[in-house]
């Protein structure tokens, strides 16, 4: 009897767990699904592009849309390829803004976590107020700020702002994995003599490489996927982001489509890397940052 219903057991463990990956199959196809669409059409030609018929594979894929790419582009006066250039102009400003958003969030959590000081707990919750604010309300005011600065026309829009915190969202979950740390970490630093910023880069920041991790996507595929804020600073096309160069590229020239398209799969390899090699930290991080707080 105690055999029979074992084996049941095991059968409806199987079951279940068949059915769970046979779910998480057809979820993850569905996803999948519109980014190998558009890998599929940047390889097809106009013809198949545009034809009635369905066509999931180009019969002759045409893999040379991805070299004319950088051809329908333009080049500048020295014949550098303006996709080059928006590669770069956007490489530069996604690094600046993940090191001034990792900095200046992790920074500003600290002080709210592992530092006691009058008002502290009414700057939080005042830090936190403004996640409220509507991002379209700052939008005057900032190009009003910048204008008076000299930055129209320069990459400082577009990553300058996450040198000063990085985001009330970035430092509630910086705070929030902080706060899941002993505090004997700190006691013990600071009985073998350490300062305050001594904690803070020796003790603390490698201990928060999962949520450091997790933002530092956002700062990533934030100014890598923003046309907005490169459009209202922006006027030389020599300094155009990548985001920016392909809509101009849609809307300036006389752009095949699967062309445009093999842009954009181009455009898609950074934040599938960023991901991949950050998805263990980001369900990690999620995890710990629930647990206390």
């Amino acid at each position: 009897m105690k055999n029979t219903n074992g084996k049941i057991y095991k059968t409806k463990k199987i079951i279940a767990k068949i059915t769970l990956y046979l779910i998480l199959s057809i979820m993850a196809a569905v996803f999948v699904f519109p980014f190998f669409a558009m890998f599929s059409k940047s390889l097809m030609t106009t013809t198949e592009y545009w034809s009635p018929k369905l066509h999931l594979w180009s019969d002759n894929a045409q893999w040379s849309n991805y070299t004319k790419v950088f051809e329908v582009a333009g080049n500048d006066e020295y014949g550098v390829s303006y996709m080059l250039i928006y590669l770069w102009n956007t490489l530069k400003i996604v690094v600046l803004a993940t090191v001034g958003l990792l900095f200046s969030a992790s920074i500003c959590a600290y002080g709210f976590c592992k530092i006691i000081f009058p008002g502290r707990d009414l700057m939080f919750s005042i830090v936190l107020a403004t996640t409220m604010i509507p991002s379209a309300v700052m939008l005057i005011p900032l190009y009003s700020l910048y204008t008076r600065f000299g930055w129209i026309d320069t990459s400082y829009p577009m990553w300058a702002g996450m040198w000063f915190g990085g985001g009330a969202i970035n430092i509630f979950l910086v705070k929030q994995y902080m706060s899941t740390l002993p505090k004997e970490l700190n006691e013990s630093a600071a009985i073998d003599g350490a300062g305050l910023f001594r904690q803070y880069f020796q003790v603390i920041l490698p201990n928060c490489k999962p949520i450091l991790a997790v933002i530092s996507i956002g700062a990533i595929l934030g100014p890598w996927n923003d046309v907005q804020t490169p459009l209202m600073y922006l006027e030389s096309q020599s300094n155009y982001t990548l985001a920016l160069g392909i809509a101009y590229m849609r809307t300036g020239a006389d752009v095949e489509m699967p062309i445009l398209l093999a842009a954009c799969t181009l455009m898609t390899i950074l934040p599938i890397v960023a991901f991949v090699f950050n998805q263990k930290f980001f369900v990690e991080s999620v995890v710990t940052s629930g647990v206390k707080g």
